[in-house]
């Protein structure tokens, strides 16, 4: 091979070693120095997620302890062994109000809970007169255990008639016993 390289002019000569030594550097960059290079990136880039993590985490570390909040009474929240008890206990609740202010249980349907919800939803529909809804509801919202109307409606009955209709949907937190 040398002597096929010596029969050229020198300057041709330094032209195929330039060319050879550029081919060796290309040939080391791809081989060796890329990938040492793109691990390195790599491992900066982990590193550097690694302390904003640390950051982050000494930051939530160092902030005050939340004040503790009130213990909430025990008669606050349907207290039962499974759902279902809750629900029925729930049920009979604003049955036995709708009934101790006069009104007509037109329909009280369980809405289903996902798997783990703790409340207890009920679309209901009463009929009666208008000042004992209007005192069914607040008996129900300012009794125990907690009972709230997540959406409602009253409707006028018909003309002459003095009963209303209230129609929605009361809710209400649960927990196992």
């Amino acid at each position: 091979m040398m002597a096929f390289i010596s029969q050229f002019s020198p300057l041709t000569q330094r032209l195929f070693a330039l060319g050879f030594l550029m081919l060796a550097l290309l040939l080391v960059w791809t081989m060796i120095l890329s990938p040492i290079v793109a691990q390195m990136e790599s491992s900066l880039t982990e590193l550097e997620d690694v302390r904003f993590q640390r950051v982050r985490l000494e930051k939530l570390q160092a902030r005050p302890e939340p004040e503790r909040a009130e213990v909430l009474p025990a008669d606050v929240i349907f207290g039962s062994k499974t759902r279902e008890e809750a629900a029925a206990g729930f049920e009979a609740i604003i049955s036995g109000l709708a009934i101790q202010n006069g009104l007509q249980v037109a329909s009280i349907t369980a809405r289903p809970g996902q798997k783990g919800d703790k409340m207890l939803a009920f679309d209901l529909a009463l009929i009666g007169e208008e000042v004992s809804v209007a005192r069914f509801i607040n008996q129900a919202e300012l009794g125990s255990p907690m009972i709230r109307f997540r959406s409602w409606q009253i409707t006028a009955g018909d003309a002459g008639d003095p009963n209303v209709q209230f129609s929605g949907q009361a809710v209400g937190a649960w927990i196992k016993l």
